[in-house]
């Protein structure tokens, strides 16, 4: 995916644009690469999920520290301890020393490699941005605190219109700082949401939205265009309003009834949304469920009938499925070339499907399915696709090809990644 060009202005603060797989794969980067003694800042807009990714695209799958630091609550002595008089006992003299803050990683008792999270930077007291200044330079400390070698200062905030409450932002650490503009990418998004199981009526309602993904994904204007504030969608309201549905479904054991939709989308992404989006989830009772496109029972049925909306949110829960049947073959995938023979005919069936697909006439949800899995986990849909095993244990893989020219490409494009 290439960079996000736009022309500098004021509101860039002259950083360069990233979106926010690009700014965690830099963080991961310099983590590899044993990079830690100078910060990285990140600038973007509220609800776009920054301290969430860090978490997930970086500390959980390298297994290394995080400590996340909120310094829009914090007070100047919260970073540098309180001071506390101590009498030398050669000197006699009364010195002054600062009390550890234990919030800030320690040797011996957090991991030794880590990300220290400077979290709400813009908006924090000025006194507080010069105390957190003193991590970022050379001597890596504060008061009487030194942070460990292989901890990395991540520093984020949001930017004057980004919809936060800017306070300000120090030359000397940009000076110090990579400096990045993190912007909202609707297709890192959708793999991201394809990976964590987000609610296939929440990413079909934003993927089918007629203005395009990213009008709806993220709505907030910049603050010097609106004389006042309102509630709107942005990423991590789309994935609350996920969340409680999920929740409901499973609790009522069922669909939420049209009114009760519309709470929860309104709630969550504002109430000009809702009445849309409840009319959306509502093609949920047209479905087909995931199971029975797995397990195969689907296949003596004519889908030519089901409309867009449903067999779209039907395939995206579809692919969910197969995301995860992916991920608990994993093992077997890297080992032996091949998943378990219970998931084989499932993967069988799923191929099947796709040719149903294809054979009704519905050639872009067909290759939807494919593309989904392979935007959700790449590297096992790779892995399992390139396998020496793959055609002979799955060989309706060439009816597939046969039928949709496209994946035809992206099975040689693969073969070009991988070197074979």
């Amino acid at each position: 995916m290439g960079k996000i060009d736009k022309a500098v202005n004021e509101a860039d603060l002259n950083m360069q644009h990233v979106d926010l797989q690009e700014f965690c794969d830099y963080i991961r980067d310099r983590i590899e690469m044993e990079e830690f003694t100078q910060p990285i800042l990140g600038i973007g807009k509220s609800g776009i999920g920054k301290t969430e990714s860090i978490e997930n695209a970086i500390c959980k799958p390298l297994g290394i520290g995080l400590i996340e630091m909120r310094l829009g609550s914090y007070s100047e002595t919260d970073l540098t301890g309180f001071p506390i008089p101590e009498k030398d006992e050669t000197t006699g003299q009364t010195m002054m020393r600062f009390a550890d803050v234990a919030k800030f990683p320690h040797v011996g008792r957090d991991k030794e490699c880590g990300i220290l999270l400077l979290d709400e930077f813009t908006n924090a007291r000025p006194a507080v941005r010069a105390a957190a200044l003193q991590l970022t330079d050379k001597s890596r400390s504060i008061g009487d605190y030194k942070l460990p070698d292989k901890w990395l200062i991540v520093i984020l905030g949001n930017g004057p219109t980004d919809g936060g409450y800017f306070q300000g932002l120090e030359y000397a650490l940009m000076g110090r700082a990579d400096c990045f503009r993190i912007d909202v990418n609707y297709e890192v998004w959708k793999a991201w949401a394809l990976r964590t199981g987000v609610h296939p009526a929440v990413l079909g309602f934003i993927n089918d939205y007629e203005d395009g993904p990213a009008n709806i994904l993220h709505r907030i204007k910049d603050m010097d265009e609106v004389e006042y504030e309102q509630k709107d969608a942005n990423p991590r309201c789309w994935v609350k309003l996920s969340d409680h549905l999920k929740k409901k479904e499973a609790r009522i054991g069922g669909l939420l009834d049209e009114r009760q939709v519309m709470i929860y989308a309104g709630a969550a992404v504002g109430a000009d949304i809702a009445p849309r989006f409840a009319a959306y989830y509502a093609y949920q009772k047209e479905m087909i469920k995931s199971e029975d496109i797995l397990n195969g029972s689907i296949l003596n049925s004519d889908i030519r009938g089901y409309r867009t909306e449903s067999l779209y949110m039907s395939i995206l829960s579809v692919a969910n499925a197969t995301i995860q049947m992916l991920r608990d073959n994993k093992d077997m995938i890297i080992a032996e070339d091949t998943i378990k023979d219970s998931d084989k005919e499932k993967f069988r069936n799923l191929l099947k499907f796709i040719v149903k697909l294809a054979d009704s006439g519905k050639l872009d949800p067909a290759s939807t399915i494919i593309e989904s899995i392979q935007l959700g986990e790449p590297a096992l849909l790779s892995a399992l696709l390139l396998s020496d095993r793959f055609d002979d244990d799955f060989p309706e893989m060439d009816e597939v090809y046969a039928k949709l020219g496209d994946l035809i490409n992206f099975k040689y494009n693969l073969n070009a990644q991988m070197g074979k």
